[in-house]
């Protein structure tokens, strides 16, 4: 009995003090691909284009939901699916986000990831800061801003701790409407277990197997 409850106690240590990830950004779609694993694309093209679809309620994409929370004036394109877009001519997403946060973009997986990406256009752009948030954590949080207005570029990050969810905010300057494209996150992780979770499997087969040879001993 008592090493059972030290076994539980063990694995409850470690659940209970989490480690911040650690993020790496990447501005080069090659780099971000040699670091990804193994990744999947969505292109949004067999979407057809809609207005509004995820503005202020999540619309399922497949592997992914996503949401932009509020609707401001200054952005226009926010939540809408956008045909012929201005990323690379095909269909893209419109999004949004604000300085005080009332407008926040947010990506949902259904299964954890640890590598996301993807091509935008007008992203943190000509003075402003955005911000992407990964699990909603504050500590695992990376900045990223463009100097240049109205430009395309890709947007890469890898965590080593898997993370379902992504939240587009603002920093810094005023609203701001982007376009997102060629969206790439990595194969699902979330049957990897946890270093905590390891160690307890690890524990308890060594107790289980201690446990059957003193079973066998004793039947001899």
């Amino acid at each position: 009995m008592n090493r059972c409850l030290m076994i539980i106690c063990v694995a409850g240590l470690f659940h209970a003090t989490p480690t911040s990830a650690a993020v790496i950004k990447y501005d080069s779609l090659s780099t971000f691909d040699a670091n990804a694993g193994v990744v999947q694309t969505e292109d949004f093209n067999a979407f057809a284009p809609a207005s509004g679809l995820f503005l202020a309620s999540t619309f399922d994409f497949g592997d992914f939901s996503v949401i932009v929370t509020t609707d401001s004036p200054a952005l226009g394109v926010e939540g809408s699916v956008i045909g012929s877009g201005l990323v690379n001519g095909t269909v893209e997403l419109g999004l949004g986000v604000e300085d005080d946060s009332s407008t926040e973009t947010r990506f949902e997986f259904d299964q954890a990831i640890t590598a996301f990406g993807f091509d935008a256009y007008d992203l943190a752009d000509a003075g402003r800061v955005a911000s992407l948030s990964f699990n909603n954590v504050s500590a695992d949080s990376v900045s990223i801003a463009d100097p240049l207005n109205g430009n395309t570029r890709f947007w890469g990050f890898v965590s080593d701790t898997p993370f379902t969810t992504i939240s587009f905010t603002q920093v810094s300057g005023a609203a701001d409407g982007f376009r997102l494209d060629n969206l790439v996150y990595s194969a699902n992780t979330a049957a990897v277990p946890e270093p905590g979770s390891l160690i307890l499997m690890s524990v308890g087969a060594i107790s289980l197997i201690g446990y059957r040879r003193r079973q066998r001993k004793e039947a001899a």
